[in-house]
C-alpha cells in the first residue's frame, strides 16, 4: 500500500498489510499548523484521511482513559470497532480491558484478539491495562493472561472492587453455600495468572471463614492490621486497585503500588481531593479512580429516589393548591457536581471537545427526566423551575460565552417542554447574571428568582427586566437574618416602592430560608409584610 502525506508530515512510503483488519500507521506530526492529509493508494482504491490540526502539547504524566469494554464481546472485529470509537471521540489516552461474562455474554478467552489489541494499542502509542473480573462463575476463564496482553505499554493487572469483599460480603463464618462457590472456583478455574477470584478462605478452629478474623481485635493499631492482612488476601498480589474504600494507607500498606476509588453518582472533587491527598501524605507518585456513569440508568435511578415524594406530594396537596417546583438542579450545577468546579476550568483548556460534550449529555439526561416528570406529575404543578447558580459577587461562574454556547441551548430544550404543557418556568440562579440575561430571557424563561444587596438591589432587576418577565425576590437573605423591625419594614417600604410600575413581582426573600436565619427575624419579615398589605398582625 502507497502512502502520500501533506507537507510538515513523515510516514513511511509503504505500508504492508498482511492480514485484513486493523493495522497502524505511524506519522510523524511536525512543526503546528493547519490541516494536514494522508493518502493511502491499493490496487487501484484510494482512501484520505485529514487532520484537522495539529498542535504541540508537552505530555503532563496523566494517563486517563474510559470505556472498560465490558460490553464487547471477544471478537476481534467487535473489539476493532469499538478502539475506532474509543479513538474517534478522544476518550483518554489508555484503555481499560475488563471482560466480564454478565454484560458481554463471553465465556472464554480469544487469544488471538488480546494479541491483536496489545498489537494495535503499542503501534498507537496507548497504555493499556487488564482489570480483574470474574464476577460469575461462566466468565472467569475469559480473562486474558499477561503474556497475551504484554508490550511497552502494558500497565498490568488491575483489580477492581476486591475491597468489596470487606463491605459488600458481610463478616460471616462460611456456610456451605460459600464453601462450595470455593470448591467450584477452584475446579472450574484454569487462569495462570490469578488462582481464584474469590479471596483465600481463613481457616481457624475448624472452621471457615470469608473475608472475616474470628479473632476481635483487642486495639486499632490490632485492628489495623487485621485489615491491611485481609486486603493482602483479597488484592493476591495484584499492584493496581480501584474500588469502594477509601483507606488508601493500609491498601499500600497491603501492597498496593497504585491505589484509587471507583466513583459514581458521589461528590468526585471530594473524592478526587481524598486521592491527591492520599497520594501526597503517604508518598505516592500515582492515583487511580474509577468513574462510572451509567448514563442510560439515569433517569430510571431519578424516579426510583424521587418517584414516592412525586407521588407523596399529589396525595396530600389540598384542593384548589398546585405546587412550584421541577426535578432539582440545572445544567451547569449537575456538571459541576460531576466533574468539580476546578477540574472543570482545567477541562475547558485541555479538553474542550469533553467539556462541551460533557454539557450536551448533561443536558440530554436532564430533559428526559423533565419529560417523564412533567408527563407523569405535571399536573401537580403550575410553575415549574429549576436552580442552576451561575454567578458570584461580580461575574459568572464561566465565561458568558461559554454559557451561550454550552448551556443555554440546553436550557431552551428543557424550557421548550415546559411551554408545551402550558406552564410557565422560573429560573432560580444567584450572583451577577446581567452579562447572560438577554440570552436566558431568550431561551424562554419566564421569571427570575434570588437577589443579593452586594451584587444589586431587588429594584434593579424589576427596572431592567420587570416589562418582560416576572421577577421573584426582594429582601436580601443577610437583611432578613440582621435587620431589627423597624429597619426592616423602612427597607420593605422602600423596595416596593421603587419596583412599582416595572411590571409584576412576587415579593419575599431573596433565596431560600436557611437554617442560620432565626427563626424570630423570618417572623419579624412575615410581620412587615402583612402590615404593608394593611392586614391586622
Amino acid at each position: 500500500m502507497a502512502v502520500s502525506v501533506s507537507p510538515g508530515l513523515e510516514a513511511p512510503a509503504e505500508l504492508t498489510c498482511r492480514e485484513p483488519g486493523l493495522h497502524v500507521l505511524r506519522v510523524r506530526a511536525g512543526a503546528p499548523g493547519g490541516e494536514r492529509r494522508i493518502v493511502l493508494r491499493a490496487e487501484g482504491h484510494q482512501e484520505t484521511a485529514v487532520l484537522d490540526r495539529v498542535v504541540e502539547k508537552e505530555d503532563d504524566g496523566v494517563l486517563a482513559g474510559s470505556g472498560d469494554a465490558i460490553y464487547i464481546p471477544q471478537e476481534t472485529g467487535e473489539m476493532e470497532d469499538f478502539l475506532i470509537w474509543y479513538l474517534e471521540n478522544g476518550l483518554g489516552s489508555m484503555l481499560t480491558f475488563r471482560p466480564v461474562y454478565r454484560w458481554s455474554g463471553t465465556r472464554e478467552c480469544n487469544e488471538a484478539m488480546w494479541r491483536h489489541m496489545a498489537a494495535l494499542c503499542e503501534g498507537l502509542g496507548l497504555r493499556w491495562c487488564h482489570m480483574i473480573d470474574g464476577r460469575e462463575l461462566p466468565g472467569l476463564n475469559a480473562n486474558p493472561t499477561k503474556a497475551m496482553l504484554a508490550g511497552e505499554g502494558f500497565l498490568g493487572n488491575q483489580a477492581h472492587e476486591r475491597d468489596g469483599a470487606l463491605y459488600y460480603w458481610l463478616q460471616r463464618k462460611g456456610h456451605a453455600s460459600d464453601i462450595l462457590f470455593e470448591e467450584l472456583s477452584y475446579r472450574v478455574l484454569r487462569h495462570p495468572d490469578f488462582p481464584a477470584y474469590h479471596p483465600a478462605a481463613i481457616y481457624d478452629e475448624g472452621n471457615v471463614y470469608l473475608c472475616f478474623s474470628p479473632t476481635a481485635p483487642g486495639d486499632m493499631r490490632e485492628a489495623a492490621d487485621q485489615f491491611v492482612n485481609k486486603a493482602r488476601n483479597i488484592l493476591l498480589g495484584v499492584k493496581r486497585h480501584t474500588g469502594p474504600s477509601v483507606l488508601f494507607k493500609y491498601f499500600f500498606q497491603a501492597g498496593l503500588e497504585v491505589g484509587g476509588a471507583e466513583l459514581m453518582y458521589g461528590p468526585l472533587e471530594v473524592v478526587l481531593a481524598a486521592l491527591r491527598g492520599a497520594s501526597a501524605a503517604y508518598g505516592r507518585e500515582k492515583f487511580a479512580a474509577h468513574l462510572a456513569v451509567q448514563w442510560d440508568k439515569i433517569e430510571g435511578l431519578y424516579f426510583e429516589a424521587y418517584g414516592p415524594d412525586f407521588a407523596a406530594l399529589r396525595r396530600n396537596m389540598p384542593e384548589g393548591m398546585l405546587a412550584v417546583g421541577g426535578v432539582g438542579n440545572g445544567v451547569f450545577e449537575c456538571v459541576q457536581d460531576l466533574v468539580g468546579y476546578m477540574d472543570l476550568c482545567y477541562l475547558r483548556e485541555d479538553e474542550p471537545e469533553l467539556y462541551e460534550a460533557l454539557f450536551r449529555r448533561v443536558g440530554q439526561v436532564s430533559l428526559s427526566i423533565w419529560k417523564r416528570f412533567l408527563e407523569e406529575y405535571g399536573d401537580v404543578y403550575c410553575v415549574c423551575r429549576f436552580g442552576d447558580d451561575l454567578g458570584f459577587k461580580s461575574n459568572t461562574l464561566l465565561a458568558a460565552e461559554d454559557i451561550r454556547h454550552c448551556i443555554i441551548p440546553e436550557y431552551r430544550q428543557i424550557i421548550g417542554a415546559v411551554h408545551e404543557t402550558g406552564k410557565p418556568f422560573l429560573l432560580h440562579s444567584c450572583g451577577y447574571i446581567f452579562n447572560v440575561m438577554e440570552d436566558l430571557i431568550d431561551a424562554g424563561i419566564d421569571a427570575k428568582h434570588s437577589n443579593e444587596d452586594q451584587i444589586a438591589r431587588f429594584p434593579e432587576w424589576a427596572e431592567r427586566y420587570g416589562g418582560r418577565i416576572g421577577n421573584f425576590g426582594g429582601i436580601d437573605t443577610d437583611a432578613v437574618c440582621r435587620l431589627p423591625e423597624r429597619e426592616m419594614e423602612a427597607y420593605i417600604q422602600d423596595v416596593i416602592r421603587r419596583c412599582r410600575g416595572f411590571g409584576g413581582f412576587a415579593f419575599g426573600s431573596g433565596n431560600s430560608i436557611p437554617d442560620y436565619v432565626p427563626v424570630e427575624q423570618y417572623q419579624c419579615m412575615v410581620r412587615c409584610i402583612r402590615r404593608l398589605r394593611g392586614e391586622d398582625v
